[in-house]
């Protein structure tokens, strides 16, 4: 059995060398720096869009169907359980009835969609109908409301379901 006995001047070269790699392994692991900042990602900013009925008939007005689609980078907050439910808040003003929406996610060919229905036996007012809960992606500024596109708008009276002509849906 050899036993090798080193000096004190050897062993303070090797704790040198240990120190001077460990420090340059944490020093280029430090990356370039970028001075002051916060790197933290910002979450989803919320914001809502409304449904307006607007119009001299929306007293006429018991059934509301209509297709929202959505601008890039902005999503519909849904159901968790089943992210295909459109979360929707009726306005304060607004009777009590059947409503409902159902999300489309976007997808590379196609832009996200919401269709929402509306159906009531009360007399509806012109003023805000609901109000819907958006997810904006980080980075994605806010839209305005003119940055979503209003379709396929349906407005019904009675049981006849003619069609109303002197009242119209806007987003605000």
């Amino acid at each position: 059995m050899n036993i090798t006995l080193k000096t004190t001047e050897g062993l303070t070269m090797n704790i040198r060398r240990i120190v001077t790699i460990v420090s340059l392994v944490l020093l280029s692991a430090c990356g370039g720096g970028g001075g002051g900042g916060d790197d933290t990602v910002a979450p989803n900013t919320v914001n809502y869009l409304t449904v307006v009925l607007e119009g001299s008939e929306a007293a006429s007005v018991k059934g509301i169907q209509a297709t929202i689609t959505l601008p890039t980078g902005v999503a519909f907050n849904t159901d968790a359980a089943n992210k295909s439910k459109l979360l929707i808040t009726p306005a304060a003003n607004v009777p009590a009835g059947y409503i409902d929406g159902i999300y489309t996610a976007a997808t590379p060919s196609a832009p996200a969609t919401a269709s929402l229905v509306y159906l009531t036996t009360g007399s509806l007012t012109a003023g805000d109908l609901v109000s819907l809960k958006l997810d904006v992606s980080p980075g994605v500024a806010v839209p305005a409301a003119s940055a979503f596109l209003l379709s396929n708008v349906k407005l019904v009276t009675g049981v006849t379901g003619s069609t109303v002509s002197g009242a119209s849906l806007t987003l605000r």
